[in-house]
């Protein structure tokens, strides 16, 4: 009531005193906030605008250059060669330009003039490509989006103008502008910005495309800004600028026919706001101060009013904790004291009442403790039974089993054991003994004790007896023990013991210690069965993954070997026109080289989803290790220093170089996610090294003798060595999700195993780590395939008349291109039964049918047995990328004389052709 009386009297004087002053201060601070605002708000505003214009006005003058070229001196009506100086003309005079590129009527590119490579004159098919379709139907100027230089970073932009011939109009072609926008970036850097300011551009991905600082360009950042409101700027949504800090933001469109870029002009906050946080400290100090002076005041006036009821307060809260004899003393002639007197009366009559309950509840006790007593055991087991569905681990349900067993006990001390739970995981014999004052942990001495029995048994002994001999030192006393075993399938697998009750253990006591140890075996019997169910079920998903990665890398496998073909193909044709030492041959010979290792790369795929094998080789592995380093030191940051330290004399392995590639590969790139924030050193050494019977530690299982030693280390963060336990099982990694599979380590091992080796690693948290790879040298000369693949290849030219068939118009130009170079007749067909139909109308006409196998409507070996079927013994080469439907054997069961796996090679094509051909005139 006091409590009452003194807030209903604060409450009053704050309403007619303090609230006036308080909701002046936030009005004030509230004005203050808002003039801070609209300034920010209309700077940002004016700068979104002024930088919009002036990067839309770059544009649109770049644009305009192409219109006068256009249009002006009439691109369609002049000769190609005047075409040609007007566009070099135009691309000397004007660096916004990149390149210039004249499409005709049909969107061949006719003409390229390029700032940074050859002028060409190559009929590239850009038919189907935004920038000849979209202007080519509308009649507009075309502007393509953004994107950066893999040399300078700069951001550039293609712009397309139709060509319409003014008599007829017509479309005349098109000319394809790449625009260099570095304007744009000087355009902001030459702003003027404060602290807290920013001024960037997004095209219409988010992507951030010009800001002063190019590494945000360059990482490719997405601006965060929520709902763009054009020519308006924004507090109430606060969204967030690069920095990651609240800003008040503005944005200006500039429109680029169908395609639009957004200058976005903000500033911090905390800037912006910084003259209204300093006004409004100084309106909550005035306010504080306020409130202060009026609870000094209402004190002193509210102790005059409630004193006198204090007292009788006091009274009423002694006589409600029991003390009935407390009087309360009549201060006062009015209704205070009139209450006072009530209160004694009362006091007088609870005194008498309550004497005769303590009687009646003494009598009830000991019927309602025994009940209490049975209901909390059923409960208790109730609850327990459900609770042990619901866990997964042995060691929650035994230390569950053991907080139940003590609280249904009344046992201070205790521990539960578990024998055999049938796993390696399982807990120590002995899960526990309360209050931290002993832990066995010794099995074949504790086994011995008496109390480690497998029979029920308890003993209420007033001191210490027998039971107590030979416990560790510092063990609890035992007067008191209880002890049940555990049986799964009459077989003892546990016991539950207690000890420390401060009362008698009962039979009681051992029939509820005998139903929960019924539960225990329940729940170890079913974590048996749950671990046995999970591991079959994982060893099932993992068949499924293999199989789903099988299919994948099958079809991965046919497309990428399609696509390879005519790379490989062309570069031999080059090949084959160029020297050794010429700086062409050399190109070429690096484009070839990659495009084996492409090749190789597939084969990897097929082999890893168990549809290929690997073929050993006598491989020196300083190659392969110094053109994965220079691979990896244009991929990595700067910021990572490569040393390396390769010897040499390291003889020669027996391997596949794939494979190498790829553990160099994993190895290199885990120690560089690992200096990947804070960078470090990188340092690969080669070595050969000798084994000794006592130089190979326990864990190898390598045999004496001479070795190659690959080692790869970092100055990362190393590894604590609970996950260097893990590191080669499968599926395990430290990455976050997203970034890693865990297959990495797990695919070297398999390797280095494989390969006759063995790997080690050592590493300590802020140490950096080392992956030492060990390979058996073997005797012989490493295999050289880098030969020039054209060599004598006229010697396998012929006049006969061959029918090609390939859905891939890119392989079946190349095959026609090479079979016409060796001088012969070639039909070709992208459909298998228009070519069976070609066969069927002339089938004297062709010497032989070179096919692919994996085609629309009918297959190859379709297309061949309908062949055969009308020409028995008619010579026909299958040319696959990759099929599961036909192999080199079941291609001759069908009579087809030869199987060839694309990618094809130049000369091998050419000698198959040959041989075929041959043996046809031998048996003819």
């Amino acid at each position: 009531m006091i409590r009452g009386i003194r807030s209903r009297l604060t409450i009053i004087f704050i309403s007619l005193a303090v609230l006036p002053l308080v909701g002046l201060s936030f009005f004030m601070g509230w004005q203050s906030f808002d003039t801070e605002r609209n300034h920010a708000t209309d700077k940002v505003k004016e700068t979104a605008r002024w930088v919009g214009t002036e990067v839309g006005s770059s544009i649109k003058v770049i644009a305009t250059h192409i219109q006068v070229i256009v249009h002006v001196r009439g691109l369609a009506d002049i000769s190609s060669q005047e075409r040609k100086d007007i566009l070099e003309e135009l691309l000397a005079f004007h660096q916004e330009f990149e390149c210039l590129s004249y499409l005709d009527e049909k969107g061949l590119e006719i003409f390229t003039a390029s700032r940074t490579e050859l002028t060409t004159e190559e009929h590239v098919d850009r038919a189907n490509s935004d920038e000849f379709l979209l202007p080519a139907s509308t009649r507009k100027t075309y502007y393509g989006p953004v994107a950066f230089s893999d040399q300078t970073g700069e951001p550039f932009m293609d712009l397309a103008e139709p060509i319409v011939d003014p008599r007829s109009n017509t479309l005349s072609g098109v000319l394809v502008a790449r625009v260099r926008l570095k304007k744009t970036w000087d355009i902001i850097a030459a702003l003027d910005l404060k602290p807290g300011e920013d001024v960037y551009i997004i095209d219409s991905l988010g992507r951030v495309i010009a800001h002063r600082n190019p590494s945000v360009v360059l990482r490719e950042t997405i601006a965060a800004i929520p709902g763009l409101v054009y020519q308006t700027a924004s507090v109430n949504s606060t969204p967030l600028g690069l920095n990651g800090k609240p800003v008040i933001y503005s944005s200006f469109r500039i429109p680029l026919g169908e395609r639009n870029l957004d200058v976005i002009a903000e500033q911090s906050i905390d800037e912006a706001f910084q003259l209204a946080y300093t006004q409004m400290k100084i309106f909550l100090i005035v306010t504080f101060f306020t409130l202060l002076a009026a609870v000094l005041i209402i004190v002193v006036v509210t102790g005059t009013i409630v004193r006198p009821v204090q007292h009788l307060a006091a009274v009423a809260r002694d006589i409600m904790n029991g003390k009935l004899d407390s009087q309360a003393k009549v201060l006062r002639d009015d209704e205070l004291g009139e209450l006072a007197a009530t209160f004694n009366n009362m006091t007088v009559q609870l005194r008498n009442s309550l004497n005769e309950l303590h009687q009646e509840i003494k009598q009830k006790d000991h019927v309602q403790s025994a009940l209490q007593k049975e209901l909390r055991i059923n409960a208790a087991l109730s609850a327990l039974s459900h609770r042990l569905l619901t866990l997964s681990g042995i060691r929650e349900i035994t230390y569950l089993i053991l907080d139940k067993a003590k609280e249904l006990t009344d046992s201070r001390h205790g521990f539960v054991s578990l024998e055999d739970p049938g796993e390696q995981k399982a807990p120590p014999v002995i899960i526990e003994i309360t209050d931290g004052t002993c832990s066995v942990q010794n099995r074949e001495n504790f086994s011995a004790h008496p109390l480690n029995r497998q029979k029920v048994f308890f003993r209420n002994m007033p001191e210490p007896g027998h039971i107590a001999k030979n416990l560790p030192s510092g063990h609890v006393p035992l007067t008191r023990v209880l002890n049940v075993p555990v049986f799964v399938a009459d077989a003892a697998v546990g016991q539950i013991t207690l000890a420390g009750a401060d009362r008698d253990y009962t039979e009681a006591d051992v029939a509820v210690i005998e139903r929960l140890a019924w539960l225990f075996a329940l729940a170890v019997s079913r974590y048996k069965t749950m671990g046995e169910k999970e591991k079959l079920e994982s060893a099932l998903r993992q068949a499924q993954k293999m199989e789903a990665i099988g299919t994948l890398a099958g079809g991965i496998a046919h497309d990428f070997n399609n696509i390879l073909t005519p790379i490989l193909g062309y570069a031999e044709l080059i090949h084959a026109t160029t020297t050794d030492d010429s700086v062409a041959g050399k190109d070429i010979k690096e484009i070839i080289k990659a495009t084996k290792r492409a090749i190789d790369l597939v084969g990897q795929i097929l082999t890893f989803s168990r549809r290929k094998e690997h073929k050993l080789q006598h491989v020196t592995i300083q190659p392969i290790l110094k053109e994965t380093l220079k691979l990896l030191r244009a991929t990595i940051p700067t910021s990572i220093e490569i040393r390396q330290r390769i010897a040499p004399d390291c003889g020669a392995v027996l391997a596949d170089p794939t494979q190498i590639h790829q553990i160099i590969m994993n190895l290199c790139t885990n120690a560089y996610h690992a200096m990947q924030e804070k960078g470090g050193t990188l340092a690969v050494s080669l070595q050969p090294v000798t084994l000794q019977q006592n130089d190979i530690p326990g864990k190898f299982t390598l045999q004496p003798g001479e070795y190659v030693r690959l080692e790869v280390s970092d100055s990362g963060s190393g590894m604590s060595q609970d996950v260097l336990n893990r590191i080669f099982e499968p599926y395990f990694s430290t990455k976050a999700e997203g970034k890693g599979t865990g297959l990495g380590l797990s695919v070297v091992l398999g390797i280095v195993k494989g390969h006759g080796g063995d790997i080690t690693v050592s590493s300590e948290p802020g140490q950096g780590t080392t992956f030492q790879v060990y390979l058996p040298q073997v005797a012989g000369k490493a295999t050289d395939t880098d030969t020039k693949t054209t060599e004598n290849i006229q010697t396998f030219s012929g006049r006969e008349h061959i029918l090609l068939v390939d859905d891939e118009i890119t392989v079946l130009n190349l095959e026609k291109k090479i079979l016409r170079g060796l001088g012969y007749q070639v039909s070709a067909s992208t459909e298998s039964s228009k070519a069976l139909q070609l066969f069927l109308d002339a089938p004297d006409k062709f010497d032989l049918i070179i096919t692919d196998m994996t085609m629309p409507g009918m297959n190859g070996t379709e297309l061949a047995k309908s062949v055969l079927a009308a020409k028995p013994d008619f010579p026909i080469i299958i040319c696959t990328g990759y099929s599961e439907l036909i192999t080199a054997e079941k291609a001759q069961e069908i009579g087809i004389k030869e199987y060839i796996s694309k990618p094809i090679s130049l000369k091998n094509f050419a000698a198959t052709v040959h041989q075929v051909l041959n043996r046809r005139k031998d048996s003819g």
